[in-house]
């Protein structure tokens, strides 16, 4: 289970790297849930093995935060090629005209940070909500 920590659930953000792993009958996947809050960048750096592409999740509701700006920095140091944008939250987006900007924005810092930002794909949609389903 993925932050499942007291702490990370009192707090309700990843402290610790959890790993999922599963495969089919072309690939083996393994996903690793990092923390991005600053103080627990070290975890996530040594909670991972190689990595040939991520998942970065955003908050529509927040847009780019300074740990997005780390993960992708770490991604390219570790040399990530293929990048996958999730917006979060997007159902509590309060204007809907406001996620095409966030998507804009994470775009852009794609490109900044040398990846992709105009090809890569991006997906919106709600956590929370595709739990509950």
């Amino acid at each position: 289970e993925i932050d499942s920590a007291p702490e990370e659930k009192a707090r309700g953000i990843t402290i610790n790297a959890a790993h999922v792993e599963y495969s089919t009958a072309r690939r083996h996947y393994a996903h690793t849930d990092c923390p991005g809050h600053a103080d627990y960048v070290k975890n996530m750096i040594t909670g991972t093995a190689p990595l040939d592409g991520v998942i970065l999740v955003v908050a529509a509701t927040d847009g780019q935060m300074p740990q997005t700006r780390e993960h992708l920095l770490l991604a390219r140091q570790v040399g990530v090629q293929h990048v996958v944008v999730y917006l979060n939250k997007a159902d509590a987006v309060p204007d809907p005209e406001l996620l095409p900007l966030v998507e804009l924005e994470v775009r852009e810092l794609l490109s900044e940070f040398g990846f992709d930002g105009e090809n890569t794909p991006v997906v919106a949609g709600s956590a929370l909500c595709a739990l509950q389903d």
